[in-house]
């Protein structure tokens, strides 16, 4: 687990195994198989690839969830957000621009059901 307090700017490439909170501004690439917790003073503009994510700063970038995102009240969020299960959560009061794509385990599904009901055609 990490934390990046107000105040703290980072530029680069970000990867860590756990958790990590930012309250501070982070530019970049941020990667982890966990999750990403993104305080009320925290920014990030990233290209972000992680496990779950939750929002109560600001993000932008391209923005890749494998298993849910939560938009909180004060929350914002722009960009290209990539859910590879259909998890994401926008509390009232919480903000989203940008474009939604549902990949992984909902295409597949999907596409086996396509397949499956022609096979049986």
């Amino acid at each position: 687990s990490g934390f990046l307090a107000e105040g703290t700017v980072i530029s680069g490439d970000i990867r860590f195994p756990d958790i990590l909170r930012v309250d501070g501004k982070v530019t970049g690439k941020i990667t982890s198989e966990r999750e990403l917790v993104v305080g009320d003073s925290g920014e990030v503009e990233a290209d972000i690839d992680v496990g779950m994510l939750s929002v109560n700063g600001r993000v932008s970038g391209t923005i890749r969830v494998r298993e849910r995102m939560t938009i909180h009240p004060r929350g914002q969020v722009r960009g290209e957000l990539i859910l590879d299960k259909p998890g994401l959560i926008i509390e009232e009061g919480g903000l989203f621009e940008g474009t939604i794509e549902m990949s992984g385990e909902r295409k597949r599904e999907l596409k086996e059901v396509k397949a499956t009901s022609m096979g049986e055609a």
